[in-house]
């Protein structure tokens, strides 16, 4: 998932320039979204879902002072058959 937001992008992150990224799903690369799809696709709770809607959120996550800064990246999604939005987190760094 970091490879997706690009080198320039993380260090922005790192540093503080910048507090987040947001990607639409529909605009990420077809092989991000196949493997988003099949994750979860085969998680227990969303088994067999397919994904209508959604964004990727790239976020730091606080940090103690002098402690190196945490990439979070998180999908929001709307899955077929249900009236939810389902949330996945992934610890990047």
């Amino acid at each position: 998932m970091l490879a997706f937001l690009g080198e320039e992008r993380r260090k922005a992150l790192e540093t503080g320039k910048e507090r987040g990224y947001e990607f639409d799903f529909a605009a990420l690369p077809e092989d991000v979204r196949n493997a988003i799809q099949e994750g979860i696709g085969s998680h227990p709770a969303t088994a067999g879902k397919r994904i209508l809607s959604g964004r990727m959120e790239y976020f730091v996550l606080p940090a103690r002072e002098g402690a190196a800064r945490n990439i979070h990246v998180q999908g929001i999604y709307r899955l077929e058959g249900t009236t939810t939005t389902y949330g996945f987190g992934w610890k990047a760094g």
